[in-house]
C-alpha cells in the first residue's frame, strides 16, 4: 500500500457528506483518481456510485448486494457483476483512464473492471436512497 501512497499527488476531505435521496457530484476527478469513502455511519437502503458516466457501483442494504453495471465494449448493453454483503462499511476506489478497481470492507471483496468513459468525462456521482452520512477522501494519482 506504501507503492499505492506515493502515486498521491494532491488530497481532498470532505467531512460528514449528508444525503437523503440527492446526488453529490465529484467535478474533474482527473485522469487518474483514488477515492476512499467511509459508510461506517450509513442508514441508507441503497447506495449508488455512477462513474465517469460508464460504470455505477450500488449497494442495496435489503438484498445485501453489491453491484457493478458497465457498458460492455462487445455491444454496447450492459454488464452486471454482483455479490453478496453482509453490510458495507467502505469503499476504496482506484480510478484511471481504462481501468476501475473497488475494494469493499478493507478487501472483503473486490470488482476489476475495464473502462472506456468519452474523453474528457471526468465525473463521480454518489446518490443515496434513505440517509447517507459519509467521509470521503479524494487523490489525484500521478
Amino acid at each position: 500500500m506504501a507503492e499505492l501512497q506515493q502515486l498521491r499527488k494532491e488530497e481532498k476531505f470532505y467531512p460528514q457528506v449528508t444525503l437523503d435521496g440527492q446526488d453529490w457530484l465529484l467535478d474533474n476527478v482527473g485522469e487518474a483518481t483514488e477515492l476512499k469513502i467511509d459508510l461506517s455511519e450509513n442508514k441508507a437502503v441503497d447506495i449508488a456510485l455512477h462513474i465517469r458516466d460508464y460504470a455505477t457501483f450500488r449497494y442495496h442494504s435489503e438484498t445485501k448486494t453489491a453491484t457493478l453495471e458497465r457498458k460492455s465494449f462487445v455491444d454496447h448493453g450492459i454488464e452486471i457483476r454482483q455479490c453478496y454483503l453482509e453490510n458495507i462499511t467502505s469503499l476504496h476506489l482506484f480510478l484511471d483512464t481504462s481501468s476501475l478497481e473497488i475494494f469493499l470492507n478493507d478487501g472483503e471483496e473486490v470488482f476489476t473492471a475495464r473502462i472506456f468513459p468519452e474523453k474528457g468525462q471526468k465525473q463521480l456521482v454518489l446518490h443515496s436512497t434513505g440517509k447517507l452520512v459519509c467521509d470521503v477522501w479524494q487523490w489525484l494519482l500521478k
